[in-house]
């Protein structure tokens, strides 16, 4: 019957096999029938007197996807966006991170990373579909906001915030000169100055100290410090080239750190800690140097 009243409506939906012909109505308004009429106890028809598909579909002032102009050109967001902010799309709550996104236009490409990862994960095209949608290497967002500093992004799991930047802090790290001072004695600091985000830009390995079976850190998450000084938060390690994580405590006595998780438990001295960058580890063997994110 439906396919009957399409057709006075000037309109067809599928043929006899499921297929969809060259009609307007689309397999998807097809079934959306179904299910709207499922959720009110009623059956899929269409009666000969509703017209509105016909009129959403023909009617002149309203736009179809071929006719959509663009609200954003390309050209707006060549250069480097690091995100700042997430936002849960389920429950609109902020949300804390690690894996910050890094997207690098130029052009008509895109690379993309996350701050987490020392290389760079996904290189492709860039694309904006009118009005808002943007494809960046395969992934699709819906451009919220954008202007000269802030670009805000979409999708079905999180928005994003992402702001403009010269130079993303990846590409200064391991660069950067270490003061061989610095590793010479473990020093004792105020555990508070390791509350937040902390991810691993350089280690520093000498040949023999590590092996295929050696956890290696690859983030800290610092959330909370109890009153007797104990922190709990996350890390993120990985082993044989699988990535873990785990919830854990975080310990620290005259300069040496402990990492205590369920199955795996690290003990580190401390070398330094100012709030902006925490290296830790054993001189002679492996050391890491973080920085606050």
């Amino acid at each position: 019957m439906i396919q009957r009243f399409c057709k006075y409506l000037g309109l067809h939906t599928m043929n006899s096999n499921g297929q969809k012909g060259d009609s307007l109505i689309t397999p998807e308004i097809f079934e959306l029938c179904k299910i709207s009429a499922a959720k009110h106890g009623v059956i899929p028809d269409i009666h000969p007197d509703d017209f509105i598909f016909h009129f959403l579909l023909y009617h002149p002032n309203l736009q179809q996807k071929k006719d959509a102009v663009a609200k954003y050109e390309l050209n707006q967001l060549e250069g480097k966006w690091q995100e700042i902010k997430r936002i849960s799309s389920a429950d609109k709550k902020t949300i804390d991170f690690t894996d910050s996104l890094l997207m690098i236009f130029q052009d008509n490409k895109v690379t993309l990373k996350d701050v987490t990862s020392m290389r760079m994960t996904m290189t492709g095209e860039a694309e904006i579909e009118a009005p808002n949608t943007l494809i960046a290497a395969g992934d699709s967002y819906i451009i919220l906001s954008l202007d000269a500093k802030k670009l805000v992004i979409g999708n079905d799991e999180f928005t994003r915030e992402l702001e403009k930047k010269e130079q993303l802090s990846f590409e200064t790290f391991g660069k950067e000169k270490i003061d061989q001072d610095t590793l010479l004695n473990p020093v004792n600091i105020d555990i508070q100055v390791l509350k937040g985000n902390w991810f691993i830009y350089a280690k520093k390995a000498e040949p023999g100290s590590v092996s295929d079976k050696t956890s290696l850190i690859k983030s800290l998450k610092v959330i909370s410090i109890n009153d007797e000084g104990i922190a709990f938060g996350e890390v993120a390690f990985y082993i044989s080239g699988i990535t873990r994580s785990a919830a854990c405590q975080f310990v620290t006595q005259r300069g040496v750190l402990k990492i205590i998780a369920d199955k795996e438990s690290w003990t580190f001295n401390i070398y330094k800690a100012d709030g902006k960058e925490f290296i830790f580890g054993e001189k002679g063997k492996l050391v890491y140097f973080s920085k606050i994110q």
